[in-house]
């Protein structure tokens, strides 16, 4: 008899192991004491999507909404436990893949496209410098003509606490403010002004030098849209994803976070209203762009895959000169344009700090510039056009409302989405 049930599990085991050889591709197996179970692709896609929403705009990952997205897309549920127990394992993978990458960058090596000798480089124009043989990005000083005005030193973050924010006397919060903790980033004093702005030289994706030719754009000229607010746009080729004879890029994350620390680095003066860019401005884009897609290509191997802003400042903050997340605000639900602007109000007593926007998993830099000036910089196309910078300045006391109503109706306008669900983080530079 004994022997019988030995031969009988023989066979069973063997018919389990048929069955794990025959499984079709998309599905993925979890074993674990006596339970089997197995979750198809779809039934992933929707455990993902709801993962990244908590990851990029702080929107609670909710079992049971999961569980009804299933219902509603015709899959069959999972338990609750089941999701759970998905999300954690999915989430310290990232997380361990993420250290591993951040790791990877300290370590990585390449050589850059020779040049003309008499071809100026313009990575020599920020503080993300980059040469033969050297690693990524490093800190070396910025050789950008400096501003008048220095930086502020950022102080020491308040103790992580959660803070509710209200447009009315009512005492109902219509959307929570997270403050995380920092550390204390001191001042740094500007560069010293160079001779001369060199001109702007677009590079070619091929490692050829003689394929390595300068563009020369048109001048980008600012344009007056009412409201206290000016408009710098770049022509198409001037973009994350059409730069350099790219086709496509989801670098924005990392071109933000380059933005910023290229203008904390070198004291980029806010554009003057009525004037087009200089070439301080021009070539500061362009490293921007250039060099946050680099970031991407190397850790991503060309993958479309969209970072996190937390994801993104772990694995290059040492290289942007970033000390930390200082606060996260998140906007969603009812009347979420009032709610971007009480928190761009918040922002606006906070001089020379600089504020990633996540709106449809696209990002974009906000900085509060030493007069309260809000300066916008997005590297997407926009229509016919490519990256933007934009200034808003005080306008019949209604700035934040005004920049709002205008963030809002641009993004419709280019991406066909506004504020309804959208982030705004708060980073540190040193």
């Amino acid at each position: 008899m004994e022997h019988q049930r030995n031969s009988d599990s023989s066979e069973i085991v063997g018919t389990d192991q048929d069955k794990l050889n025959l499984l079709k591709p998309g599905f993925a197996l979890k074993i674990g004491g006596a339970k089997r179970t197995v979750f198809s692709l779809q039934q992933k896609e929707v455990m993902i999507e709801f993962h990244n929403r908590q990851a990029n705009y702080g929107i609670r990952a909710d079992p049971l909404a999961c569980i009804s997205a299933m219902r509603e897309r015709g899959l069959e549920p999972l338990k609750e436990s089941q999701i759970k127990s998905w999300w954690s394992t999915y989430h310290q993978k990232r997380k361990r893949e993420m250290e591993s990458m951040a790791g990877d960058i300290q370590n990585a090596r390449r050589t850059l496209p020779a040049r003309n000798a008499n071809q100026p480089d313009p990575s020599s124009a920020s503080g993300l410098t980059r040469s033969t043989g050297s690693s990524l990005p490093s800190s070396t000083p910025s050789s950008y003509p400096a501003s008048t005005s220095t930086g502020a030193p950022t102080a020491p973050a308040p103790p992580s606490i959660s803070l509710p924010v209200s447009l009315n006397t009512s005492s109902t919060p219509v959307f929570a403010v997270t403050i995380a903790p920092t550390a204390p980033s001191p001042a740094l004093a500007p560069a010293a002004a160079p001779p001369a702005t060199p001109s702007l030289p677009v590079r070619s994706n091929t490692t050829s030098a003689s394929n390595t030719t300068p563009v020369m754009t048109p001048s980008v000229t600012g344009t007056d849209v009412g409201c206290g607010i000016t408009e710098w746009l770049f022509p198409s080729i001037v973009s994350q994803s059409k730069v350099d004879g790219r086709n496509g890029s989801n670098a924005c994350s990392f071109i933000a976070l380059c933005f910023g620390s290229i203008y904390r680095q070198s004291s980029l003066p806010t554009p003057a209203v009525g004037q087009p860019l200089n070439r301080q401005w021009e070539a500061a884009v362009i490293e921007a762009i250039r060099t946050g897609n680099d970031f991407h290509d190397e850790l991503f191997g060309g993958e479309g895959i969209d970072v996190a802003v937390e994801d993104a400042v772990s694995a290059i903050g040492d290289h942007c000169h970033i000390s930390g997340i200082v606060q996260e605000y998140n906007v969603f639900g009812a009347d979420p344009l009032n709610q971007y602007a009480a928190v761009v109000n918040l922002i606006l007593q906070q001089k020379q700090s600089f504020h990633v926007l996540v709106v449809n998993d696209k990002t974009r830099i906000i900085i509060v510039d030493s007069n309260g000036t809000l300066i916008f910089f997005d590297s997407h196309i926009h229509g016919h056009h490519g990256a933007l910078v934009a200034r808003s300045d005080p306008y019949q006391g209604h700035q934040a409302q005004s920049f709002s109503n205008w963030v809002n109706d641009m993004l419709r306008k280019s991406h066909s989405v506004g504020l309804a669900i959208c982030s705004l983080t708060t980073v540190g530079y040193f």
